[in-house]
């Protein structure tokens, strides 16, 4: 609510705010500026509870008698808890891989879906729904392989504990040394297959939705 539904609203405005009046189609650079802006400015309402979940999350990992646990009861808890604890900033802890994230992600969620529904309409005879299917997995595949960095980084971040790392590069440094490159893209085939059925649902109901309601696809 605090993320997904501000970047639908956003992206689609910045789309025509950008269009020049002799540009029927934008230009995939421009898509991907919209989407980008779109997804940062969307990300930073959702940081604090997006903390709280990642430490939770952390915690379930962790054998009960773990010193490192923290043992949130919940949401609400965390979030007490981390403002009574290590103050408000806290809150906004890995914010800005978070924000890289969000950038990284709509770029290619929104610009890749935007342009592949255009280039596979123009190349194929598919229509409707299963152009707007393929285009959603496109879509997916591409925000992933964009964000994941951002992602593992932003994960590490928010979980780390105090002084282990002085900011996103020097996580992002560590990782690599410790862990090679391809560290950056762990997790990527799960997170594929996590975002592509939300990629599909929402911007298939999106589209048809603002087709039925306002006589054209919201992207």
């Amino acid at each position: 609510l605090t993320y997904g539904g501000p970047r639908m609203a956003i992206y689609p405005t910045l789309v025509e705010m950008a269009k020049r009046e002799d540009e029927a189609v934008l230009p995939l650079w421009k898509k991907f500026l919209c989407g980008a802006s779109a997804g940062g400015a969307a990300s930073m309402t959702g940081v604090p509870s997006e903390v709280a979940l990642v430490r939770m999350a952390a915690d379930n990992k962790l054998a009960p008698n773990d010193p490192a646990r923290r043992n949130y009861t919940g949401v609400v808890n965390a979030i007490t808890r981390i403002v009574n604890e290590e103050g408000v900033k806290a809150l906004w802890g890995g914010g800005g891989p978070t924000v890289a994230r969000a950038i990284l992600i709509n770029a290619g969620q929104l610009a890749t879906y935007s342009q592949a529904k255009e280039t596979i309409a123009s190349n194929t005879p598919l229509t409707g729904i299963p152009l707007q299917f393929v285009s959603s997995l496109v879509s997916a595949t591409v925000a992933v392989a964009l964000s994941c960095p951002a992602d593992v980084v932003k994960s590490r971040m928010q979980n780390m504990q105090p002084g282990e790392f002085s900011g996103p590069f020097s996580c992002m440094q560590k990782l690599v040394k410790q862990e090679g490159v391809g560290s950056l893209w762990k997790g990527y085939t799960p997170a594929v297959v996590k975002l592509a059925p939300h990629t599909v649902i929402s911007f298939i109901i999106l589209d048809n939705l603002t087709k039925k309601f306002l006589g054209k696809e919201a992207l």
